[in-house]
């Protein structure tokens, strides 16, 4: 069975439209008004309901047309909404993410609780706590509840591999960047002495 065109659909259903009036009451007795009339009347009254019977399946489609066109408006609008709120969520994520990179874990916010720190890290790389020691700590500018810090320490026979494991453990575990450093050799070129910049960012108590 093929299957019917748009257009067959609609000439039968403008037809089917006509009969209903038709039937209806009105209709009869529009008819007995247009009887009573004169013939160049009876056409133009004739014409006149054609032109109406013809231009209501047009508004009806039209009005389909226009809700049909709202509706897909509304649909893209919510899925580009969606999409903007997942691209947000998704540029958040990746900025704490991002925080938590460079944020200390437990905070700091004076020159001995960084002392204590530095003491820790020496202690596991076993490095005497002896011969590094902060030397400097300010307070830098701070954004919401967190807050940027400078602090410089100094070291003294440190060997090669000490210091380069000190630098490890500053930057990758304790998220203590290192910003500059000064240093100089000593007896031989194995044994190091100088100075580190450090910046960090902690939260605010």
């Amino acid at each position: 069975m093929n299957k019917k065109s748009p257009f067959q659909q609609l000439d039968e259903a403008l037809f089917k439209l006509v009969d209903q009036l038709k039937n209806q009451a009105f209709y009869g007795q529009f008819q007995s008004v247009v009887g009573k009339l004169t013939d160049q009347q009876q056409k133009i009254a004739n014409l006149t309901m054609s032109y109406l019977l013809l231009f209501i399946p047009v508004l009806l489609l039209m009005v389909v047309w226009l809700m049909n066109s709202s509706l897909r408006s509304n649909i893209e609008n919510k899925n580009e909404i969606l999409s903007q709120i997942e691209l947000f969520n998704s540029k958040r994520i990746e900025s704490d993410n991002k925080g938590r990179e460079i944020v200390l874990q437990a905070p700091i916010s004076a020159q001995s609780e960084l002392q204590t720190r530095i003491a820790n890290v020496l202690g596991r790389i076993r490095i005497p706590t002896s011969i590094v020691t902060v030397t400097s700590f300010q307070e830098g500018k701070a954004a919401g509840s967190l807050k940027s810090y400078d602090a410089a320490i100094s070291f003294d026979k440190l060997s090669t591999e000490q210091f380069t494991e000190l630098v490890k453990n500053l930057e990758e575990r304790e998220r203590i960047k290192v910003s500059g450093m000064r240093i100089e050799n000593r007896i031989d070129q194995s044994i190091l002495k100088g100075k580190i910049n450090l910046l960090f960012v902690s939260s605010q108590r």
